[in-house]
């Protein structure tokens, strides 16, 4: 089942590779605004996270990102590698706008142990391009996050989050040959 998964992950991302591509990387700091816990209804902050992210974005509107995030939640400070796929929206001169899809499998920062924790969310991404390679950018989405052996520390081991996040992008145009 895992090879199959990866083999049609290759193939999406083959797909999108056409001739030019918009390559852009960014750093940004994202606020998580809790929403649930433990099936709890709880509006307030959940934690933090600073992101580096590259993503692709070829001709057509479909792209990829790949990136990494180190940060705080309710069961402590954790490191997370970043996977998924996106979608523009709109694309001008000075703005961009895309929606993106992820998945960030990692671990929690935990004694005695590591403990494995994972993310999936959809974000909606605007960016306001100063130049053809610079630009500020920000996000906003909904995300569920959760820590299964958490539970055996203490009683929050699952979230639904608001990640709200503000950051620069650097671009550039990268030409197949």
């Amino acid at each position: 089942m895992k090879s199959i998964w990866c083999c049609s992950l290759c193939l999406c991302l083959a797909a999108t590779s056409l001739k030019a591509q918009q390559v852009a990387s960014q750093l940004r700091v994202q606020r998580l605004g809790s929403l649930y816990y433990n099936q709890v209804a709880d509006a307030g902050w959940n934690g933090w996270g600073l992101q580096v992210e590259r993503s692709r974005m070829g001709t057509g509107r479909i792209g990829w990102l790949v990136g990494a995030e180190l940060g705080y939640t309710g069961w402590g400070n954790q490191l997370l590698a970043k996977g998924g796929g996106q979608f523009r929206l709109m694309s001008s001169p000075r703005w961009m706008s895309s929606v993106r899809l992820y998945a960030m499998p990692g671990v929690a920062l935990f004694r005695p142990r590591l403990l494995f924790t994972y993310r999936v969310g959809t974000e909606a991404v605007v960016v306001y391009k100063f130049s053809a390679r610079f630009g500020l950018m920000a996000s906003a989405g909904l995300a569920y996050s959760a820590c299964p052996t958490y539970k055996d520390y203490g009683r929050i081991n699952r979230y639904i989050d608001v990640p709200l996040s503000i950051g620069v992008q650097w671009q550039r145009t990268w030409q197949r040959r």
